[in-house]
């Protein structure tokens, strides 16, 4: 897949005085996360109903009044689909794309509904979940699957049992759980072009009379497809990518569940490379109109450039690393209380991501971004529950702290300074003067450094009644508080000094 520069050069000039604003922080609501994925097919007169928990309990899939697509884990696996973000060729009405490259941070869409946006501090319309625990963390949002349960994608707002960035809809991966009836496990691995390698496997069963565990892996790495024709260049868009997982399941007494999990991935590729497209005329410097930046090797870029390859191969300059690291855990215990049960999910999600881009995908210096983020978030729910044969009822807290830091940096027309420096050698000869200031032509480098930090607090509740066998009623509510602080400095920078630009 490749990818187009064509507005990035567009807005090239503008970039370096207004690149800050785009980091500014979004404000949404924040909620719970989805249900307990233990509950497994019933078979029915030879039919097989599937059970979801998309509404925090486990219910048949043809009796939740809501839009829902089910994937089994065995239909994953048949079809293929290795990451998080391949489940949108498989779902109606979920689109996701990717701003700033594939394999990078995703712009989720269900039913047109999303956030299209590449800051590590955005928050998009659709929830993601993983056993239950929401990512808030856009930039853990792609991750590897592997040894799944299931995954439900629920459309429409679910701001009642869910709230925070749920305007669209929600997508929850649930894994397979330890089992305490027999040993059981798999392994895969594959071989094929660009010298793809994916291995994955898992074990688990028993461990003693109340305690099962389960152990997952998954490994995938390929060559590089893009082949960079730039001198000393390697072959671009690789993989190299592992991920594990590994719970426990504990029957602590006859009444109390706890199920431990404790997970990680490492992403270590280089940066996905666009595809060049130029926007101006050759011969009269002018804008090209659509058709033509459209047409094969036609519109040139701001200093000339125009690709003439085929979208397989490039010339470029830089070569970037995208490295990506998470950590997560969470301790979810289930407590029966008489005819109510009483859940609480406490969890704990760490990403660190280092992505160096090409923007201009060209020989030439420019536009280059480097973005830096780390953040951290940590969710605890409490649920309270109970089931009759008339009604269900359940209400809960929910409660999430995060935390973004950001450092972008961003080189503007790198390649134009030493004409400027041969246009006007006397105004700007090059180099640095005897106290160490630069004297050479005008600095275009900036930082933007920013930290977000966010607090959301929610209280919900929803009641389900079977008024008869063909007609239920629904009522529920929630109620949210946020708070969000946000500061930002943005500075143009040279290898001697800084200039401030401005700070929030």
């Amino acid at each position: 897949m490749r990818f187009d520069s064509t507005a990035l050069l567009r807005g090239a000039a503008l970039a370096a005085f207004s690149f800050a604003l785009a980091s500014l922080p979004v404000f949404a609501q924040e909620a719970p996360a989805p249900a307990e994925p233990d509950a497994q097919p019933i078979i029915t007169t030879g039919i097989e109903e599937i059970v979801i928990t998309t509404q925090k309990r486990a219910q048949n899939l043809q009796d939740v009044p809501i839009s829902v697509t089910a994937i089994t884990g065995d239909e994953i696996a048949e079809l293929g689909i290795g990451e998080s973000v391949d489940i949108a060729a498989q779902t109606p009405g979920l689109e996701i794309g990717f701003p700033s490259g594939e394999t990078n941070t995703p712009a989720i869409f269900l039913r047109g509904v999303g956030l299209n946006d590449y800051n590590a501090n955005s928050n998009g319309s659709v929830g993601w979940y993983m056993d239950e625990v929401y990512i808030s963390q856009v930039t853990a949002q792609n991750f590897q699957l592997f040894d799944l349960e299931r995954v439900e994608v629920a459309r429409g707002p679910q701001g009642t049992l869910y709230g925070r960035n749920t305007t669209g809809g929600l997508v929850s991966f649930i894994s397979k759980k330890p089992s305490h009836e027999e040993k059981s496990g798999y392994f895969t691995a594959g071989y094929g072009k660009w010298n793809t390698v994916k291995i994955e496997g898992a074990y688990g069963g028993p461990i003693t009379d109340t305690l099962a565990g389960r152990v997952s892996l998954a490994y995938n790495r390929a060559d590089g497809y893009i082949d960079n024709e730039f001198p000393g260049g390697h072959d671009q868009n690789d993989a190299n990518n592992w991920a594990g997982r590994w719970a426990l399941d504990w029957d602590a007494s006859e009444n109390v569940s706890v199920l431990f999990n404790l997970h990680g991935a490492q992403n270590r590729s280089l940066s996905a490379q666009y595809e060049h497209q130029g926007t101006n005329d050759p011969g009269t410097g002018a804008l090209c109109t659509t058709s033509q930046i459209e047409a094969d090797n036609f519109c040139v870029d701001a200093l000339g450039y125009r690709d003439t390859r085929n979208n397989e191969r490039g010339e470029y300059n830089k070569e970037g690393d995208l490295d990506v690291d998470t950590l997560g855990t969470f301790l979810r215990v289930e407590a029966e209380l008489g005819e109510m049960t009483l859940t609480s999910l406490t969890a704990y999600e760490w990403v660190d991501k280092l992505f160096e881009e090409e923007t201009d995908a060209s020989p030439n210096q420019l536009i280059e971004i480097d973005y830096l983020n780390d953040g951290w978030e940590f969710t605890q729910e409490l649920r309270l529950a109970r089931d009759t044969d008339r009604y269900h009822w359940q209400a809960g807290l929910y409660y999430l702290q995060e935390r973004v830091n950001v450092d972008n940096f961003l080189d503007l027309f790198r390649t134009l300074r030493p004409l400027i420096e041969a246009i006007d050698p006397v105004t700007y000869p090059g180099g640095f003067d005897p106290a160490g200031a630069a004297i050479g032509a005008p600095a275009f480098f900036s930082k933007t450094h920013y930290v977000q930090k966010d607090k959301s607090v929610g209280a919900f509740g929803q009641l389900d009644w079977d008024f008869t066998e063909k007609l239920r009623g629904t009522i529920g509510g929630r109620f949210t508080w946020e708070k969000r602080d946000f500061a930002e400095q943005v500075e143009f920078q040279e290898p001697t000094f800084s200039v401030p630009v401005f700070t929030l």
